[in-house]
């Protein structure tokens, strides 16, 4: 098994396990089936972190202002 295909099993498990984990939380807070296949499907492909978007505007520290009373 090359690493290639190894990290896309551990990929594929991670989100079944995800999948799992977000359908039992559905169903200890008691949803319907139609909200337990949402969470299902949410929690395992919805999180992570946002990428940084090379577009997005710069904060003042960024750009070398520095924040505090005007002189």
């Amino acid at each position: 098994m090359s690493s290639h295909s190894a990290l896309a099993v551990l990929d594929l498990v991670g989100i079944f396990v995800f999948a799992i984990s977000g359908a039992l939380t559905a169903i200890q807070h008691r949803f319907d089936a139609v909200g337990i296949v949402i969470l299902a499907e949410v929690t395992p492909l919805g999180g992570g972190e946002r990428p940084v978007s090379p577009h997005r505007a710069r904060s003042a520290s960024a750009v070398g202002r520095r924040a505090g009373p005007a002189a």
